[in-house]
C-alpha cells in the first residue's frame, strides 16, 4: 500500500491505481509454484448423493477399489467440508484413504465468515457505495466471484483509508487504534481480510505455505461467526497437515492444479466444480426423484461433455479449454470514493454517527468492545491440539494415546478430541483431583508422590506413535513418617498388608464416584461394580492415599 501511495513530504500521494495493481505489487514478493504439466482427469461413475456417512464411505471404498495402490501407499481425497467431515470416520478405520479439505469451498466460507462478523458494523453500507445492488445476494454468497470482488474492494478501500489517516495524523498505528474505536474495528477487518486474500493468492499462485499459514491465522474466526462445523473440520485438516511431513511435501509441489492458463491455478475442488460438476448442474435440467435415473442422467451428461471436448480438441489441440479473459470493469473511482468517505468518518467528532455507518446495530460502544475483546482473544488461542502442547500442560504426567492421559494426581483422563487438554484442565479443578485440592496435596511431609503404574503406561504407549519421552515425576524430598521410629517401622511394615493408606473411607469415595448405583440410603458394596469401575475405584483410592510403604526401597 505504501509503495503504491508513494507519499511525498507535503502529503501528496498517488491515486492512479486499483485493486489489480495492489495484487500485482503483492505478487512481486512471491514465486509462482506448480511448475508441471496439466494432470490427467479421470471421471468415475456417479454414486449416491453424499448426504449420509454411508454414502460417503461407499464412495471412498469405490476409489480404493478402482485405484490399485501398494501396501504402504494411500489415496488423498479432496472434498468440501460436508464430505470431508463424513470421511474422517472412514479414514480412522482405513489407512488407504486420507482426506484433504477443499480450499475453494474453504475460501467461500472464509468470505461468509467475514460478512457475518462485520454485518452489524457497516459492511453492507460500504458495498452499497461500491455499487452493489442486491445486498441479500452478497450476504448469502450466491455468486462466488462477485462476493470475492466486493470484499476485496472493501479490503483495498479500508487499507488505503487507514494508511492515509495514519500518515495525515503523523502517528503510529498503535496510537491511532487506542484513540479511535472506529478505526480499531475496521483495522480488524483489514487484518482478517488480509488472511483471506493471502489464502486465495496461495491458491491462485500455487504457493502452499502462503495458503496454509493464512488459513491457520484465519481459523479462529470460524467459531466467532458460529461456523462450528468448519471450525472443527479446518482444525482437523490443519492438524493432519502439520503432523504428516509426506503430505506437506506433496502439497508444496502441487497445492493447486493448472488446467488452463500458465500461472493461473485452481484449487482441486474448484477445478472439479468448474470443469465437471458445473457442466452437469447446468445440463441436468430436471432432477428425477429416482436415484438410479439421476445417476443415468449424470453419466449421459458426462459422456456428452467428453464428446464435446474431443471435438474441440480436433480443431484447436487442447483438451481443457477456459473461457475468454474476463473483461472486469475498473472500480477505481468507487474505491477512492469509499476511501474519502471513510477518512471523513475517521476524522469526524462522532464517527459512529457518520452517514456511512447508518443503521448499524452493533456499531456502538458495547458492540465495538465485544468485537475488539473477542477478536484478539480468539486470534491468540492455540488453533491446534498437539502432543507437544498436551505434554506441556502442567497437569499432564504421561500421554497414553491421543485420547487418554494420566493426570499428575495419578488418575486417567479421557479426552474429547485428539490431544485436547480441555478435559484435563476440567479434571484438575474437580474435587477428585488432588493437584489443586488444598486439603490433600501430594507434597505433604512424609508422602511419596503417587504416580501411575509405569508398566501400564509403557504398554499403552506402545499403541501411540511416536512414543513421547518418559514423564518426569515431581520432585518431593523423602521424609520419615512422624511417630514411627527404628524397630516400630519394621514391625508395622511386616504386619500390615497395605501398601497405601490415609485416604477417605471406601464408602465415601465409592458413593461419590457412583452416585447412580448407590443413592444416599443405599450402602456401598464393591461387588456391584463392574471390572472397569473397580479399576477406577481402586485407582482413586491410591490417588487419595496420604502415605506409601516403599517395601522395595526404590525411593532411597
Amino acid at each position: 500500500f505504501e509503495k503504491l501511495l508513494a507519499f511525498s513530504e507535503n502529503f501528496t500521494y498517488q491515486s492512479d491505481f486499483d485493486e489489480s495493481d495492489i495484487r500485482n505489487q503483492i505478487m512481486t514478493y512471491f514465486k509462482v509454484g506448480c511448475n508441471f504439466s496439466p494432470p490427467n482427469v479421470i471421471i468415475l461413475d456417479a454414486g449416491d448423493p453424499p448426504s449420509s456417512d454411508s454414502a460417503v464411505h461407499k464412495c471412498l471404498k469405490m476409489y480404493e477399489n478402482e485405484i490399485s495402490i501398494g501396501n504402504n501407499d494411500y489415496i488423498n481425497v479432496v472434498a468440501d467440508e460436508a464430505i470431508f467431515r463424513r470421511g474422517i470416520s472412514f479414514c480412522k478405520t482405513n489407512n488407504k484413504i486420507k482426506m484433504i479439505l477443499g480450499q475453494w469451498h474453504t475460501s467461500k466460507d472464509m468470505m461468509s465468515t467475514l460478512i457475518t462478523i462485520f454485518s452489524g458494523y457497516g459492511i453492507f453500507n460500504m458495498a452499497g457505495i461500491l455499487g452493489v445492488r442486491f445486498l441479500d445476494k452478497l450476504e448469502k454468497g450466491v455468486d462466488f466471484r462477485a462476493t470475492s470482488k466486493v470484499l476485496e474492494l472493501i479490503w483495498v478501500a479500508v487499507g488505503l483509508a487507514i494508511h492515509l489517516y495514519a500518515k495525515k495524523k503523523e502517528q503510529s498505528l498503535d496510537d491511532i487504534l487506542e484513540e479511535n474505536k472506529l478505526i480499531k474495528i475496521w483495522y480488524l477487518y483489514f487484518q482478517w481480510a488480509s488472511y483471506w486474500r493471502a489464502h486465495w493468492f496461495g491458491i491462485r499462485w500455487g504457493i502452499f505455505d502462503l495458503q496454509h499459514e493464512s488459513l491457520k491465522a484465519f481459523s479462529p474466526l470460524f467459531p466467532i461467526a458460529g461456523k462450528s462445523n468448519y471450525a472443527r473440520s479446518v482444525t482437523h485438516h490443519i492438524y493432519c497437515i502439520e503432523n504428516n511431513s509426506r503430505l506437506r511435501a506433496m502439497l508444496r509441489v502441487a497445492p493447486s492444479v493448472n488446467l488452463t492458463n500458465p500461472g493461473h491455478f485452481f484449487a482441486y475442488d474448484e477445478a472439479l466444480e468448474t470443469f465437471g460438476v458445473k457442466f452437469v448442474k447446468q445440463n441436468v435440467t430436471r432432477i428425477p426423484t429416482d436415484s438410479e435415473e439421476l445417476k443415468l442422467k449424470i453419466k449421459a451428461t458426462q459422456l456428452e461433455k467428453e464428446r464435446t471436448d474431443m471435438l474441440i480438441c480436433d480443431y484447436i489441440g487442447d483438451y481443457v479449454q477456459s473461457s475468454k479473459p474476463h473483461n472486469i470493469q475498473s472500480r477505481k473511482e468507487k474505491i477512492w470514493e469509499l476511501v474519502h468517505q471513510l477518512i471523513n468518518a475517521f476524522e469526524s467528532e462522532n464517527p459512529l454517527k457518520n452517514p456511512i455507518f447508518e443503521f448499524c446495530n452493533n456499531l456502538n460502544n458495547k458492540g465495538i468492545d465485544q468485537l475488539v475483546a473477542a477478536g484478539p482473544r480468539k486470534i491468540h488461542i492455540q488453533w491446534k491440539h498437539t502432543r507437544t502442547r498436551l505434554s506441556d500442560n502442567k497437569f499432564c504426567a504421561a500421554i497414553i494415546n491421543k485420547r487418554e492421559v494420566f493426570c499428575k494426581c495419578g488418575q486417567k483422563v479421557i479426552l474429547d478430541n485428539d490431544y485436547d487438554e480441555k478435559r484435563l484442565n476440567e479434571h484438575s479443578r474437580n474435587s477428585r483431583c488432588k493437584i489443586n485440592n488444598q486439603k490433600r496435596q501430594l507434597g505433604l511431609p512424609g508422602l511419596f508422590p503417587v504416580l501411575p503404574n509405569p508398566k501400564k503406561v509403557r504398554e499403552d504407549l506402545e499403541d501411540s506413535s511416536p512414543p513421547p519421552p518418559p514423564p518426569s515425576p515431581p520432585s518431593f524430598p523423602n521424609k520419615p513418617c512422624p511417630g514411627l521410629h527404628s524397630e516400630q517401622i519394621v514391625t508395622y511394615i511386616n504386619r500390615t498388608p497395605a501398601t497405601y493408606g490415609g485416604a477417605r473411607r471406601r464408602e465415601v469415595i465409592g458413593k461419590e464416584m457412583f452416585p447412580n448405583k448407590f443413592p444416599n440410603k443405599l450402602p456401598f458394596n464393591s461387588k456391584k461394580l463392574n471390572k472397569e469401575e473397580i479399576t477406577d475405584f481402586n485407582q482413586q483410592m491410591i490417588v487419595e492415599s496420604e502415605w506409601f510403604i516403599d517395601r522395595l526401597g526404590k525411593k532411597n
